[in-house]
């Protein structure tokens, strides 16, 4: 392969990446409340928390159109939120291991 081959992203990438993803949008919540119970699961294994004072926080506000999924666990470093969320299938998560893994469920929600 030449070295200076560039790197081609096809156009329907985004697509495939959104949209496409679910046969039902309300799937995307499913990817940010397993992001959340990776979190956890993370934190006990660092002896941040204990198994029960893990939690989600799902709350709806059908006024504001508005779903917010919060957790208590480790979060994303401020220092590594560029080098985390800016790469597309580039996950930390191990497979097997986690719930998640493939470093793409954040994105099913860009279309919505």
């Amino acid at each position: 392969m030449a070295k200076n081959q560039a790197t081609v992203i096809g156009k329907d990438v985004i697509e495939s990446l959104t949209t496409s993803m679910y046969d039902d949008s309300r799937f995307i919540f499913r990817e940010y409340i397993q992001n959340s119970a990776d979190q956890i699961d993370k934190a006990i294994r660092e002896e941040l928390l204990t198994e029960p004072q893990g939690e989600i926080h799902i709350q709806i506000n059908t006024d504001k159109r508005e779903i917010v999924i919060e957790d208590n666990a480790t979060g994303i470093p401020a220092e590594d939120v560029l080098r985390i969320l800016k790469n597309i299938a580039q996950s930390t998560k191990k497979r097997g291991v986690d719930k998640g893994f493939r470093g793409i469920g954040r994105l099913g929600g860009m279309a919505y």
